[in-house]
């Protein structure tokens, strides 16, 4: 059986891991507009291409992506697919790249880390699933 000591320090190394894949994957973090008045958040999936959610996607032309320095860029719609709900955009910029690689391996149903889309209050939220 544990220690509270033994626990204290999972629980902080499980701190430090968490605040360092939160600060890794929010430099690959980007605003998306594309529908009105409301931006939705999206990931760098690799140099040029953006996933997000599929439903937060409202029309298929001028859709911009605003990347984490603030730079706003055009995007193209490159496929969407309903049933799960992801859609894909090309953007053509080398100001973006994929989050690291995370140590730990990640298992649905867990915890989720959040994050809030540039141009908006930047808040980052991790919470149990």
């Amino acid at each position: 059986m544990e220690t509270i000591s033994e626990t204290n320090k999972t629980l902080q190394a499980l701190s430090r891991d968490l605040a360092d894949a939160v600060e890794g994957a929010s430099s690959s973090v980007v605003a998306i507009n594309a529908r009105r008045h409301l931006s939705s958040s999206g990931v760098c999936w690799a140099d040029d291409v953006v996933v997000t959610a599929g439903h937060t996607i409202r029309r298929t032309e001028d859709i911009s992506v605003i990347l984490p320095r603030g730079q706003t860029v055009p995007a193209t719609l490159v496929g969407a697919d309903p049933a799960t709900d992801l859609a894909v955009l090309k953007i053509d910029t080398a100001d973006l790249s994929p989050p690291p690689l995370l140590s730990a391996i990640l298992y649905s149903s867990r915890w989720e880390i959040s994050f809030s889309p540039s141009g908006v209050e930047r808040r980052k939220v991790l919470t149990p699933r």
